[in-house]
């Protein structure tokens, strides 16, 4: 036998033989122990490695024993169990009803299996019931005692359990829902039987919506009552039977270990990662003989005494890449010179998933890493562009800022309205009048429309490198940025124009204040009262004339800011969803005066048709004594909301909980693991030493084992560990024990939990080497009254 599982085993436990005859009659009256060959070729044809004759409460001997000499044989069946399918009369209230229980005996006693024949003795070819076709249930475990083997019981449960119609006779279902919850609350069974796939899918079903899945186990039996049609019931069965497939080593105690834990129960033999990379071994050289451990594809943990070199073993086949510590790396080797020991296996870092050093997750909690590392933004969704709806927000704000720029600029120019005295006595005939009217020409407008149509032509620049723009669409894009440096040139062409009209404009000017300072010189007082007079007047109608132009264009400027909602981006990872957003959930005009009110005082309102800057320096609250002006206060205080607001943020969320926060507080090890047990992206091994490291036992009970369950099923898994829930109730593939003989030699054993020989048993070295693990695998083991010997 292996020492490990490396691959499901299919399995079928319910099978009838012309000892069922009382019950089934002419049905089952040619599968003889003359015709068992017709069995046998039909397991080898189906590939069935486990296998049972349960007949109805009646057993023989002699035909078990002739099927079990098939083990020997070079053929797929693995082990022949002995077994009996039980009539057993329950009471539920006012109700009575016989289930049926395929029950499957130890096979390692040979003379206590014999046995069983002599205690269900029948009697004129009928079983001794004490009950109509049943024994009553006080009967059926007084027989168990009798017979003194430990058991795994299979109740009967053909019809499915979320079928609303008659219950199938003989159905653990068919005394209730009390009973049966009661069956499984105590855990009578160690698994129910059904036979129809379809049933499958409604038995999972009732097994999520009621939150029971470590109680109820299904698993499938042929009920093969014909032997020449099987794995057909009979010559009159319809549709294709599936078979259950079990993860374990072919012995009784692997079918315990199997039948009570659902993930060593399937349809497909789909237990282990295929196409994974996975070590095979670990070799060793000790005291000069080489020593290969084979791993499972699964969870490997190695366990032992203290300061046998457990972690060591760890980094040397990682090649010792995470061992930082020179001191350490030095006593290490110096440990395995001085006991003669040479670890050769050695692991490529391409290969390696991750390896967690002892205390390495503690202290991703501790010093709140995680929330940074680049393990754990991996999950996060892409984040929201927060710039183009920044950009239609400020775009709109703007148009406010120019609105309330307009109002002021009008008040200043009225302010700034001269006041002179008006000159009322003749004009001498010789007077020359300079009055300034020539301006320079404003470019303003045509340098705004080049820094846009810019800004338009970087971004289609932007837009045509993407990897996912399509041929067709970057030739459109193509084409328009083109036009739009067609326009461009256009607009830059009149500024220059412009600049150049300028250049002329302020050389005749300089020219006039030339020949103005020379006639200043000659002229009377009265002359020169009378040229300010006139340029007076000539500032008055400028002053009045823009005063008035800047009056039309002051308006009640409203926002007509579009609503758009902005959805958060969400990426579920099992029970977190991990979120990308921004602290703004939408943009609108509610939220442009929503913005507004957090600057301003209560109640107070910018009306652009009214509004002085006198008037908004006293509404802005907190206003800054070094500030430029109102306007531009307001402008640095909505910018400071608006870099809040478009800050992109993360959560993750539990339970409508946002836990997120809460990693660099020491949030437990729970989030971690959750989310290395479903990466499916990055493939290679995972190695840990000491996953308990400060974890609950609550955590690891409700938490972690199934984490690290998952996980086995998508990778291989190399761990270290003093937990006996992380060896027991983890229910590992192989448990790797590493000691010292007479504190010298070191040995080293392994296997599947239920693996034993004459040397050790894998459960008796855990009960006996970690603390706690005699308990552990107590309650492991244990079923009703019925202990399962370790």
């Amino acid at each position: 036998m292996d020492l490990i599982a490396k691959c499901g085993l299919k399995t079928d436990l319910h099978i009838h033989s012309c000892f069922s005859a009382h019950k089934d009659g002419k049905k089952v009256n040619g599968n003889t122990l003359a015709n068992l060959n017709i069995l046998i070729d039909k397991l080898i044809e189906n590939q069935v490695n486990i296998c049972s004759i349960t007949d109805h409460d009646a057993f023989n001997f002699e035909l078990y024993h002739v099927l079990k000499e098939e083990e020997k044989k070079e053929n797929c069946i693995n082990k022949v169990l002995p077994g009996v399918e039980f009539s057993v009369l329950f009471k539920a209230g006012d109700k009575s009803k016989v289930i049926h229980i395929v029950t499957i005996f130890d096979d390692s006693d040979e003379e206590k299996v014999r046995h069983i024949q002599q205690v269900l003795e029948l009697d004129k070819g009928k079983p001794k019931y004490d009950s109509v076709d049943a024994f009553t249930e006080d009967t059926y475990i007084s027989i168990l005692r009798e017979i003194g083997i430990d058991t795994v019981m299979i109740a009967h449960q053909k019809n499915s359990l979320l079928s609303k119609g008659k219950d199938k006779k003989n159905d653990a279902s068919s005394l209730g829902a009390e009973k049966f919850n009661e069956f499984l609350f105590f855990e009578y069974f160690e698994a129910y039987e059904f036979r129809n796939k379809k049933n499958e899918i409604f038995n999972k079903k009732f097994i999520f919506e009621n939150d029971i899945n470590d109680s109820l186990r299904m698993i499938t039996g042929s009920d093969c009552h014909q032997w020449s049609v099987y794995p057909n019931e009979d010559d009159s069965a319809t549709g294709e039977y599936v078979f259950t497939f079990i993860k374990c080593l072919p012995c009784f105690r692997g079918l315990v270990m199997a039948v009570t834990d659902t993930r060593r129960i399937k349809l497909r033999n789909s237990f282990f990662n295929p196409t994974e990379t996975k070590l095979e071994y670990i070799s060793f050289i000790i005291d000069g003989v080489e020593q290969e451990i084979p791993l499972s594809a699964g969870i490997n943990v190695i366990i032992g005494d203290n300061s046998v070199g457990k972690s060591l073993l760890l980094h040397k086949i990682n090649d010792n890449r995470k061992l930082n510590a020179l001191s350490v790396k030095r006593g290490y080797e110096r440990y395995l010179k001085d006991n003669n020991i040479e670890i050769t296996t050695r692991l490529s870092e391409s290969d390696l998933f991750r390896f967690d050093t002892q205390g390495e997750v503690r202290k991703l909690f501790e010093e709140g890493q995680l929330k940074a590392s680049e393990f754990l933004q991996q999950y996060f969704p892409e984040d929201i562009a927060p710039k183009p709806l920044r950009s239609l927000v400020e775009a709109e704000l703007q148009r406010f800022y120019d609105a309330i720029q307009t109002k002021f600029d009008f008040d200043r120019l009225k302010k700034q309205l001269p006041t002179f005295k008006i000159h009322c006595e003749g004009i001498p005939s010789q007077s020359i009048t300079f009055i300034e009217t020539l301006k320079s020409i404003s470019d303003k407008g045509y340098q705004d429309v080049s820094a846009q149509i810019a800004e338009v032509i970087d971004k289609l620049i932007q837009i045509e490198r993407l990897e996912k723009l399509e041929i067709i669409d970057s030739k459109t894009i193509r084409e328009m940025r083109v036009s739009f440096e067609s326009i461009l040139k256009k607009y830059e062409r009149k500024c220059h124009e412009i600049g150049l009209e300028n250049k002329k404009i302020n050389t005749v000017k300089g020219l006039i204040r030339v020949l103005q300072k020379k006639y200043t010189k000659l002229l009377s007082d009265e002359q020169k009262i009378l040229s300010a007079y006139f340029t007076d007047i000539a500032a008055a109608v400028e002053g009045i004339v823009n005063t008035v132009s800047l009056h039309n264009k002051i308006y009640e400027c409203k926002f007509e800011l579009a609503q758009r909602l902005i959805t958060p981006q969400k990426a579920e990872v099992y029970q977190y969803s991990f979120i990308s957003k921004l602290d703004v959930e939408e943009i609108s005009n509610d939220y442009l005066e929503d913005v507004l009110s957090r600057i301003l005082r209560k109640n107070k309102r910018i009306y652009t048709r009214t509004i002085t800057q006198d008037m908004l320096q006293k509404m802005i609250i907190y206003y800054s004594e070094d500030a430029i002006s109102p306007l531009d206060e307001l402008k640095k205080k909505v910018s400071a909301q608006l870099d809040k607001d478009f800050l992109v943020k993360h959560s993750i969320i539990q339970n409508g909980m946002d836990v997120y926060k809460e990693l660099s507080d020491g949030l437990n090890s729970q989030i971690y693991f959750t989310l290395i047990s479903g990466e499916t992206n990055n493939k290679g091994i995972y190695i840990i030493d000491q996953p308990e490291d400060h974890v609950s036992p609550k955590a690891i009970k409700e938490y972690l084992l199934d984490q690290f369950k998952d996980m086995s099923e998508i990778r291989q898994v190399i761990m270290v560990t003093h937990n006996p829930q992380f060896i027991v109730n983890l229910d590992v593939d192989n448990v790797i024990f590493i000691s010292k003989e007479n504190d010298h030699s070191l040995k080293i054993v392994s296997g599947a939990l239920e693996y034993e020989n004459e040397g050790y048993s894998i459960l008796r070295i855990i009960a006996d080497n970690i603390e706690g693990g005699l308990n552990t695998v107590a309650r492991r083991m244990k079923r009703y009254e019925k202990g399962v010997q370790f």
